[in-house]
């Protein structure tokens, strides 16, 4: 091809590479000018990254020694061999192999270590070996030993900035040994086409590679800190939540059902279940859940254009046991390698919705017997109101009182609940203490009732049924009700005032019927008088 030809054509195929590629070649320009500035200003997680590649580089070098030494024992073998011809490059070539040898064996034994300096040092001998070598007399076999130690000293010690000096320097090195090999006769495009598109290859080699290794150990640096912030999070909502779960891509419950189980009083399994199958089967309230749930966070919006930051929910288990619950939503994208987003729930328990049990109906009968109390006339000393022990004398110590009422006629009154007001331990006046419940339990059951709280206390925090107990009745100080189920339960509660605080369920309750008074066999005796008995 003549010169004008070959001008033309390469004219029309760079236009062409330009026009297809400009952009490209602008951004690794702008890469390799970006990456050289930042040598002079590191930012903190630059400093975090080059440090890990150092410890990276020390750790594979040390593997590499390991598999090297068994190829230089081999070169050390056959180099007698190749190199028969010429003793001067003989010489130097076992030199090489035999230093290589020793240096490798040291290293993957660990009686030498090196840190990233050492290596740095260590690299650079090696490539001053090989640029002596280049500039022994012609030889293939041991120019192409040269090329293939380059290639490894590329691949074992990842470091582009050692690199791409010594690759380019070794270009000129070879180009100046032909122009002394050939003078003017020597093809030095030929030639820096030949031997530089090798050394590109090393060049980009060693760029890619320490590349993708950054990537790499930015990657894990990036999940170890997600981990980090993840698991902080879910421990300051432990702190101010009752429980969280995670939830996959697909609401599929991960981590979290012993909280679930812990909020609806069961034992069920709940894991890999599906979360929205827990909540109160109402379209419009699952409508709403899903709305929360997947409505994407825009940092950038207004306040008014953000999300709820709470939902209000109804849990309930397959016994049909209920569960209100405030809800904290954290989208956590792409965790675990989804391709969606992780759901980290906070739950807060709402202690409005859950706070006392029910009664059964057997204890609707409550109400009528403090109204039977109420309107008893008072004990004839405060001495004697004192000794019955029951919960009414302390009504004055009320706080709250809550009532279940019907809405029909004459609304009903079907359930009355007492909260009383806590007093300090220095009140003298009996009527403004709370009741203890020692004096409302018979004395003969009262050692299972305080063996089953001091579980409680022990850390047993799971219900508890426990056989058939007396408790005072309350239309009388004298005589007791038998409620026939008895059960402990703990507070759901989790507010500061309500711990280490458990309910007391009786249910099924017989009162005991009233005994006659029997007639008095003497009413009608009357003592004789003195006159009479004359």
């Amino acid at each position: 091809m003549e010169a004008s030809e070959w001008m033309s054509f390469f004219i029309i195929l760079g236009t062409i590479h330009w026009a297809t590629s400009s952009k490209d070649l602008r951004e690794l320009l702008s890469m390799g000018r970006s990456y050289w500035q930042q040598r002079s200003a590191l930012s903190l997680q630059e400093r975090r990254l080059d440090d890990a590649m150092r410890q990276l580089r020390e750790r594979s070098f040390v593997r590499a020694c390991r598999f090297l030494r068994h190829g230089n024992f081999a070169s050390m073998i056959t180099c007698p061999l190749v190199q028969a011809h010429d003793r001067q490059s003989c010489a130097l070539f076992l030199f090489a192999y035999a230093f290589s040898y020793t240096m490798n064996t040291l290293i993957a034994r660990g009686t030498v270590v090196l840190l990233t300096s050492g290596l740095r040092k260590l690299m650079l001998f090696y490539y001053a070996l090989m640029f002596v070598a280049i500039w022994m007399p012609e030889a293939g076999v041991s120019q192409r030993a040269v090329s293939v130690y380059h290639f490894l000293a590329c691949v074992c010690y990842v470091d582009s900035s050692v690199h791409i000096p010594c690759s380019l320097l070794m270009l000129l090195g070879r180009i100046c040994h032909g122009f002394m090999l050939h003078g003017s006769e020597f093809q030095v495009i030929e030639f820096a086409f030949d031997h530089g598109a090798f050394v590109i290859l090393v060049i980009i080699s060693s760029v890619v590679l320490e590349q993708t290794l950054r990537d790499r150990l930015a990657a894990q640096f990036r999940n170890s800190d997600a981990e980090s912030m993840i698991s902080a999070f879910r421990q300051m909502l432990r702190a101010v939540c009752d429980g969280e779960v995670l939830l996959d891509d697909n609401l599929r419950i991960q981590e979290g059902a012993g909280c679930l189980n812990r909020l609806l009083s069961s034992s069920e399994c709940l894991d890999k279940k599906i979360f929205p199958d827990l909540l109160l089967q109402d379209s419009e309230e699952l409508e709403r859940f899903q709305k929360f749930i997947s409505q994407p966070l825009d940092l950038d919006s207004s306040p008014a254009g953000l999300p709820a930051p709470c939902l209000r929910l109804s849990l309930q288990s397959s016994n049909s046991q209920r569960a209100g619950v405030d809800v904290y939503h954290v989208a956590l994208q792409h965790l675990s390698g989804c391709d969606g987003s992780y759901h980290l729930l906070g739950l807060k328990l709402d202690v409005e919705s859950q706070a006392i049990p029910d009664a059964a109906h057997a204890s609707a009968g409550m109400a009528l017997l403090c109204n039977s109390v109420l309107r008893r006339p008072p004990a004839r000393s405060q001495a004697s109101s004192r000794s019955g022990g029951t919960l009414l004398q302390t009504v004055s110590n009320l706080e709250e009182l809550m009532m279940l009422v019907h809405d029909k006629d004459q609304q009903p009154v079907s359930q009355i609940h007492l909260k009383y007001r806590e007093s300090s331990s220095s009140s003298t006046q009996g009527d403004s203490q709370m009741p203890d419940l020692r004096s409302l339990i018979r004395p003969t059951d009262w050692e299972t009732v305080r063996a089953s709280i001091a579980r409680h206390a022990a850390g047993d925090h799971c219900s508890m049924e426990l056989p058939r107990i007396w408790v005072k009745a309350f239309d009388r100080q004298s005589g007791y009700v038998q409620a026939r189920r008895v059960s402990l339960k703990p507070c759901k509660d989790t507010a500061r005032p309500r711990r280490g605080y458990l309910w007391l369920h009786l249910r099924d309750l017989r009162f005991e019927e009233k005994q006659r008074q029997a007639p008095s066999e003497l009413a009608d005796l009357a003592e004789m008088s003195s006159g009479s008995s004359g």
